[in-house]
């Protein structure tokens, strides 16, 4: 018979606001800590007067997913 612990830690994404154009950095320091991050990126080709390049973006601007415990 297996034992089972008498309680359960429930862990919850949260949305947290970041400075503009830190997502990625910021996933990257929560990481570093320990902190499961996630920033959906979207990938689009932007065109300048002389190439066109691959971009990644966020998804969402200024926002940063969380898998916590409060």
């Amino acid at each position: 018979m297996e034992a089972t612990p008498s309680f359960t830690i429930n862990r919850k994404w949260y949305a947290i606001y970041v400075k503009p154009n830190h997502e990625k950095s910021t996933v990257e320091q929560l990481k570093e800590k320990g902190i499961e991050a996630y920033c959906p990126i979207n990938r689009t080709y932007r065109q300048w007067s002389d190439r066109i390049k691959l971009v990644e973006l966020p998804l969402l601007s200024c926002y940063v997913f969380v898998k916590i415990l409060l």
